[in-house]
C-alpha cells in the first residue's frame, strides 16, 4: 500500500490507519511492522500487511465511509472486533513457528507486545523517555521484574501477587486485554503521538484495553478511576495504621463517584468555576481553583465530598500551574494547556504533557505529574492544598501561617511554610487557632509528647482557652516582642502585648459576628486594652433580653437578631460605650452526616477507627458521640478497640449533633478483630507421612518466614539438623489476610556416582504466598 498514491480525500484516514498503529511499530517481524507486500510470514503465508490488522480489504482501509465496523477496525488494530473472515489472529500467533505454548512468536508475552510497542522513534508505549531525552525513564510499572505491589496489602504494606509473567512477574496482560475482552468503558486519553493532533483523534475515545478487573483486583469496575488502581494499590484507600491510628496514606476514594472522564475540572484558563469533565486531553483537572474576591476558594460544591483520583497526582508530567505559589493553584496562561507535536516532527521539549506514557514510564519518582522542586517543596500538594485553608473541625476560617511568623519565612513573604510543618508523615490535622478544636483536654492529651501540653515547655505556665487568639496579632512585630535575645521570656514581655493590670484605660470589646448565619450563630468575643490584649468579663445580650456573660454567644433561633456586648476589665473599670452586631439566622433543620472509615476486618492487632463529621451550617458540627457494642454512650472521633484473643465481632454505632440541636441517626459499623493462629508446618520431603529415621546425620535446614514479600517483616527464622531430627518443624504465626513469605536453605546427602560418591548437596527452596487465614489451619510445606 503506497500512501502517497492515495486519493486526497482519503489522504487524512490513510495518515491516521498507518500512524494510529503501524508506524509505531518496530520489532523482529518487519512484515507486521510495516507494511511489505513482498513478505513472507513465519507460515509461509505472504499477505498485505495494512489489511492483516485493520480490515479485510485494502479498499476499505483507503476510503472506511461511515461503516462503524470498518472504522472500529481501523482503530483497534489486531485487538478486537473479529470476523470469521479475519486475518488478525497470525499477527499475535504464529501457528507453526511459535516457540510459546499459546503459539505466541516471542518467548514471553512481554516480548510479544513489545515486537510492535517497542518505544522505537520515541513512538511506544515503552523506550518514549529515553528516546526524547536520552535518558532512561526513573519510575514505571516493572513488567517482567517485579511481582511486589505497593501497597498491595489493605493494611498499608506491599503485597506479593502472583501476576502472569515468567517467575509470576508483572506482564502486559495483567492490566491489558490483547482481545478487549472485559475491559473499561471508553474514555479520554492523552496520547496523540501516535496520529495527528487532529478534531477526530480528540474526539477518539479508547478502552486503552484496560481489564476492567486486572489480576490481583478482588472485583472488576466499569469505568478507569481510583477504583480501578486500587483494584491493586488496595492500601492506599485512606487506610489507617492499626496500631496508632495515624494516616499512612493519602484518603483516596474507591467508590469512583469520579473516574477518569468525569470529574471537576475549571473550565479554562484563569478561571475560578468548575464543571464535570475528562482529565484526558487537558490539564485543567490537576489543579483547584484559586482564591476569588479574596476568599479561599478550597473547593467548589462540584468538588466538596470528593476524594482526589489517583491520575490527579500520578500520571504523565505536566506543567499544572505556576510553582512557589501561597494561595490555590489556577492555570493562568496558555502555556499550560493541553499540547504536543503533532507526529512525524521533532520532539517540542515544552511540550504538555511531556510524553504520554502513563502508567509505563516517567522521568519523575513515583510516576508524579509534578516532583517537589528545591525552591518549593509542597509543589504537588499544592495542586489542590493552599497554605490559607481551614484549621481542623470548628475553629472555623484562620491563617495557619503569615507574615507574623517569620521563622518559617521572611516577613514579606506571607505564608510561605512548608506543609510538613503540620502535615509531617503522619498527615495530621492542621492546628487551629484554639488547641481546643483538635484537643478536648489539651493538658491531659498533649502532655506526653510537648512536656507541658499546651505550655510547649513551660512558655504558657497554665492553660487558658484560645492563648492564640491575640497572640497572632502580636506577631506583626516580630517574634522578639515576646522573646528577647536571650529567647526565654520575662514578665516584663508580656506587657508587650499584654495589658498591664494597672492600666487606667478603658476595655474595648469586638467580636467576630458577621451578617449571616446558616444554623446557629457562635459569637466570639475579644478585649482589648489600648490595643493589647486584656483580661476582663463580658456582658451580652440578645434582641433586648437578659444580660448574660461569657467569651461566646450561642443563638439558634432563626430569624434577626441584634446582639449588645460590652466588657468590665479586672480593675472594674467598664467600658465606655456598648456595642451592637445586626445578623440573620437561616433555620437549620438538616442533622450533620458521619461517617467511619472501619474495616470489614482488623487482624491482631487493636482497631483504631476515625469517625468523620459534616455538617452544611455555618459552625458546623458541635459534636460526635459513639457506643461500642451497646455500650455507653461516649464523645470524640477516634474509638481504639482492642484486640482479643479469637474471632471477636464489634458493633459501633455513632452519630452527631450540630450547634442548632439537630441530632443525626444513628450509623452503624460492624467489623471482626481476629487474633488467632495458625501453623506453617515444613516437612523434609515426605518425612510426615514415612516416619524414622528422617534426615540423615549432617543432613540439615534453616528458613526464615516474612509477612508480605521477600523484603516483609521477619515473622520466624529457625534451623534443624540430623541425629534424631523428624524432619518435621512446626511455626505458629498469626492468622493474616496478609501472605507469608518462607524460604528454606537445606543440604541433603546425594551419591553422585563413580568416582564421586556421597556428597552433601546444597539447595534452597521459596514459598512466595503461603497464606494462613483460618485459626488453627495447618500449612503443609514439603521442600
Amino acid at each position: 500500500m503506497n500512501l502517497t498514491q492515495a486519493r486526497p480525500g482519503i489522504l487524512a484516514w490513510g495518515t491516521l490507519l498507518v500512524l494510529c498503529f503501524l508506524a509505531v511499530l518496530c520489532g523482529a517481524q518487519t512484515a507486521v511492522a510495516y507494511p511489505n507486500p513482498d513478505a513472507t510470514y513465519p507460515d509461509g503465508l505472504a499477505r498485505a500487511g495494512c489489511v492483516d490488522c485493520h480490515g479485510n480489504e485494502q479498499a476499505d482501509l483507503l476510503d472506511p465511509g461511515t461503516d462503524p465496523a470498518l472504522l472500529a477496525d481501523i482503530r483497534k488494530g489486531p485487538h478486537g472486533n473479529y470476523r470469521t473472515s479475519t486475518g488478525k489472529c497470525q499477527t499475535c500467533h504464529d501457528i507453526h513457528a511459535a516457540p510459546d505454548s499459546r503459539l505466541l512468536p516471542a518467548q514471553t508475552i512481554e516480548g510479544v507486545c513489545e515486537s510492535c510497542h517497542d518505544g522505537t522513534g520515541g513512538t511506544g508505549v515503552y523506550g518514549v523517555v529515553k528516546a526524547r531525552t536520552g535518558v532512561d525513564a526513573t519510575a514505571g510499572h516493572r513488567v517482567g521484574q517485579t511481582n511486589v505491589v505497593p501497597g498491595g496489602d489493605p493494611a498499608g504494606g506491599s503485597a506479593v501477587v502472583a501476576f502472569s509473567g515468567a517467575g509470576d512477574t508483572l506482564t502486559c496482560t495483567d492490566c491489558h486485554s490483547p482481545h478487549d475482552s472485559q475491559t473499561v468503558e471508553p474514555f479520554t486519553g492523552d496520547r496523540l503521538r501516535s496520529a495527528p493532533a487532529s478534531e477526530t483523534a480528540y474526539a477518539t475515545k479508547t478502552s486503552r484495553l484496560l481489564r476492567s478487573q486486572p489480576t490481583g483486583a478482588d472485583s472488576a469496575v466499569a469505568e478507569y478511576g481510583a477504583g480501578w488502581c486500587a483494584g491493586c494499590h488496595k492500601g492506599r484507600l485512606g487506610q489507617h495504621d492499626e496500631d496508632s491510628g495515624a494516616m499512612q496514606n493519602h484518603p483516596v476514594m474507591a467508590d469512583d463517584s469520579y473516574t477518569y472522564e468525569e470529574l471537576p475540572v475549571v473550565t479554562g484558563v484563569g478561571s475560578i468555576t468548575t464543571e464535570l469533565g475528562s482529565l484526558g486531553q487537558s490539564n485543567r483537572g490537576y489543579v483547584m481553583p484559586g482564591p476569588a474576591l479574596g476568599e479561599p476558594t478550597l473547593k467548589t460544591p462540584l468538588q466538596e465530598g470528593a476524594a482526589p483520583l489517583c491520575q490527579q497526582c500520578h500520571e504523565d508530567g505536566r506543567d499544572v500551574g505556576p510553582s512557589a505559589r501561597k494561595t490555590n493553584p489556577t492555570l493562568t496562561d496558555a502555556d499550560q494547556e493541553f499540547r504536543v507535536t503533532a507526529y512525524g516532527t521533532d520532539a517540542d521539549p515544552t511540550d504538555n504533557p511531556q510524553f504520554q506514557t502513563f502508567p509505563h514510564e516517567s522521568d519523575r519518582a513515583n510516576l508524579l505529574v509534578r516532583t517537589p522542586e528545591s525552591a518549593e517543596p509542597n509543589s504537588l500538594c499544592l495542586n489542590c492544598h493552599s497554605l490559607v485553608h481551614d484549621a481542623a473541625p470548628g475553629s472555623g476560617y484562620v491563617q495557619v501561617f503569615d507574615e507574623k511568623h517569620d521563622w518559617v519565612s521572611g516577613p514579606e513573604d506571607g505564608i510561605d511554610a512548608p506543609c510538613t510543618t503540620c502535615h509531617v508523615t503522619d498527615l495530621l490535622p492542621v492546628h487551629a487557632d484554639q488547641c481546643v478544636a483538635c484537643h478536648a483536654t489539651p493538658y491531659d492529651t498533649l502532655e506526653p509528647g510537648w512536656g507541658s501540653g499546651c505550655q510547649q515547655g513551660e512558655c504558657h505556665v497554665t492553660y487558658h482557652d484560645g492563648p492564640f487568639d491575640t497572640h497572632w496579632q502580636a506577631y506583626d512585630e516580630g517574634c522578639d516582642a515576646c522573646h528577647p535575645s536571650s529567647w526565654w521570656p520575662r514578665p516584663v514581655d508580656c506587657l508587650n502585648c499584654h495589658a498591664s493590670p494597672a492600666s487606667a484605660s478603658l476595655p474595648v470589646t469586638s467580636s467576630n459576628a458577621r451578617a449571616t448565619y446558616d444554623g446557629a450563630a457562635l459569637i466570639r468575643f475579644t478585649i482589648t486594652k489600648g490595643g493589647k490584649a486584656a483580661i476582663g468579663t463580658t456582658y451580652y445580650r440578645v434582641d433586648g433580653g437578659a444580660v448574660l456573660t461569657g467569651k461566646t454567644a450561642l443563638i439558634v433561633a432563626p430569624g434577626e437578631h441584634t446582639i449588645e456586648f460590652w466588657s468590665v476589665d479586672q480593675n472594674g473599670l467598664t467600658e465606655a460605650t456598648h456595642n451592637t452586631a445586626d445578623f440573620t439566622i437561616v433555620e437549620d433543620v438538616t442533622a450533620p452526616v458521619t461517617t467511619s472509615n472501619a474495616q470489614t476486618t482488623y487482624y491482631w492487632y487493636n482497631a483504631s477507627i476515625t469517625l468523620t463529621a459534616t455538617d452544611a451550617s455555618t459552625h458546623g458540627v458541635k459534636a460526635t458521640f459513639y457506643s461500642l457494642d451497646d455500650g455507653p454512650t461516649q464523645t470524640g472521633t477516634i474509638v481504639n478497640v482492642p484486640a482479643l484473643d479469637g474471632a471477636v465481632p464489634h458493633t459501633l454505632t455513632f452519630w452527631s449533633e450540630d450547634w442548632s440541636g439537630n441530632v443525626e441517626s444513628p450509623n452503624t459499623a460492624n467489623f471482626t478483630i481476629i487474633r488467632q493462629t495458625g501453623t506453617i508446618r515444613l516437612v523434609w520431603g515426605d518425612s510426615d507421612i514415612e516416619g524414622q529415621p528422617g534426615p540423615a546425620e549432617d543432613e540439615w535446614a534453616s528458613w526464615t518466614v516474612r509477612l508480605g514479600g521477600a523484603t516483609g517483616t521477619i515473622v520466624a527464622t529457625g534451623s534443624d539438623t540430623g541425629a534424631g531430627w523428624s524432619g518435621v518443624n512446626d511455626i505458629v504465626v498469626p492468622v493474616r489476610a496478609t501472605a507469608y513469605y518462607v524460604h528454606v536453605d537445606y543440604e541433603y546427602w546425594e551419591n553422585l556416582g563413580y568416582p564421586y560418591g556421597w556428597e552433601l548437596i546444597p539447595a534452597s527452596r521459596t514459598f512466595p504466598s503461603v497464606f494462613v487465614t483460618e485459626q488453627g489451619a495447618v500449612i503443609r510445606l514439603s521442600y
